[in-house]
């Protein structure tokens, strides 16, 4: 088995040897991966491989798309669930990205050093702190979004900063002696994944644990050790966890993901053998149940399926004005078209109630079975029966509209009783605003 070194410096174009920007990572050429214990259920899917150089992080949104961030090519790619590439936000060495589940988009760049917040359409709505200069290296950001929380692992100061979601700072968390690499939240406590200074009989190297935060910043003690058996890390790069207790790290040593409960009790490590992972970065997971991980020097995300981590999907109904989710601004005398379509999700064939209607100068009208729209007060069901795939169809298409606002709504519900019941509503909204002449 040949162990000599080689030093990979983890950024610049090329994978420069011994490059001097980034963290340094030590692999051993010829080392086996650790062993896959059954303890973890997993299977491998086909790798992302579009549009990307050196992908360093990704991303799952709200929506169900993927974020990936790639320095190489300065940009943020834009894929949808299937890995279709649909559009690019331009980023100078874009080093880190994480999503919101209130559509919120948070870019960190290496060139510029700062976080940026983006809305769900990918425009510029704020930053964190005073934007360029506000960190030394922004290498990870994982959000606590239970307490409206940003949290951004910044290396070279050895720790972890705190904002709220409009970019205010809140507090910094030291990782004194630490090389702080990524982060994420699971309850109320802050997992930080480190490589601290350790020293032995052979001199002072980077070793790797987990550090376990309060909400508060407190250390509350630490997970996993150094090393090349079971359980162990080296070179660690990024963390995620689940729906669950589990803790996913990236492994770079090793080229694995290895799997941990939060408690610290050793699951099992990940990988696909017929295409290995070099330097497995970045990952996340979605509500679907795949584990996606940048692997920079693959030119890759891989994939994997991960059934415990499936969350129930429910319907996702969708309303758009123009083709456009909106807010709207047209001229009286526009044509307005308003369509709707429905994915049901795992609700596929159950019962529901259907409703679709729209508000305007504090009258609401509803769209009925029979007669089309029509001023209510009480709520009138647009249908009632199974849920089923719905193409987007057009309901409204009108160059009529008077000068107003119009907030138009469609959604289901499964009490499936022909009440609008809001505890089982699923809807979506999109505001029009004709202007006068």
């Amino acid at each position: 088995m040949n162990l000599q070194p080689v030093v990979i410096g983890m950024s610049g174009k090329a994978w420069r040897k011994g490059s001097s920007l980034g963290a340094l990572i030590l692999l051993w050429t010829g080392l086996a991966p650790l062993p896959v214990l059954a303890a973890v259920d997993y299977q491998p899917l086909a790798p992302l491989t579009h549009g990307m150089t050196v992908p360093s992080d990704v991303a799952a949104t709200a929506s169900g798309g993927l974020l990936i961030a790639d320095e190489d090519r300065d940009q943020v790619l834009v894929m949808s669930r299937q890995g279709e590439t649909l559009t690019t936000i331009p980023v100078r060495r874009p080093s880190a990205v994480a999503a919101s589940v209130t559509g919120r988009l948070f870019v960190g760049s290496k060139e510029d050093l700062s976080v940026r917040i983006l809305d769900s359409a990918f425009q510029p709505v704020g930053q964190l702190g005073r934007g360029s200069g506000e960190f030394r290296y922004p290498r990870n950001i994982c959000l606590d979004e239970a307490a409206g929380l940003v949290q951004v692992v910044d290396p070279l100061d050895s720790s972890v900063r705190v904002y709220n979601l409009q970019g205010g700072f809140v507090r910094r968390i030291a990782d004194s002696g630490g090389l702080p690499q990524d982060c994420t939240v699971v309850g109320d406590r802050l997992y930080l994944l480190d490589q601290p200074l350790l020293t032995d009989a052979y001199g002072t190297y980077r070793g790797a644990r987990i550090r376990v935060f309060d909400r508060q910043g407190a250390s509350l003690g630490s997970l996993a050790s150094t090393g090349s058996g079971a359980g162990q890390l080296r070179g660690p790069r990024g963390i995620a966890s689940g729906s669950g207790n589990t803790l996913y790290v990236s492994d770079a040593f090793h080229g694995v993901v290895q799997a941990f409960r939060t408690d610290g009790t050793y699951l099992g490590a990940i990988q696909n053998a017929s295409q290995p992972m070099n330097t497995p970065l970045g990952l996340d997971l979605t509500t679907d149940g795949r584990l996606l991980v940048a692997t920079g020097q693959n030119a890759q995300v891989q994939a994997f399926s991960v059934p415990a981590e499936r969350q129930p999907v429910p319907p996702v109904p969708d309303i758009d004005a123009n083709g456009s989710d909106g807010p709207l601004t047209v001229a009286a005398g526009s044509e307005v078209a308003i369509t709707i379509s429905l994915a049901p999700g795992d609700a596929q064939a159950q019962a529901a109630d259907w409703w679709l209607s729209f508000e305007t100068g504090g009258l609401q009208f509803w769209f009925a079975p029979k007669g089309g729209w029509r001023r209510a007060k009480k709520p009138v069901r647009l249908y009632g029966g199974p849920l089923f795939d719905l193409a987007p169809v057009t309901v409204l298409s009108t160059t009529g509209l008077p000068a107003g606002t119009y907030i138009f709504r469609f959604g289901v519900d499964l009490a499936a009783n022909g009440a609008e019941d809001p505890a089982q509503y699923a809807g979506d909204a999109v505001t029009v605003t004709v202007t006068g002449n």
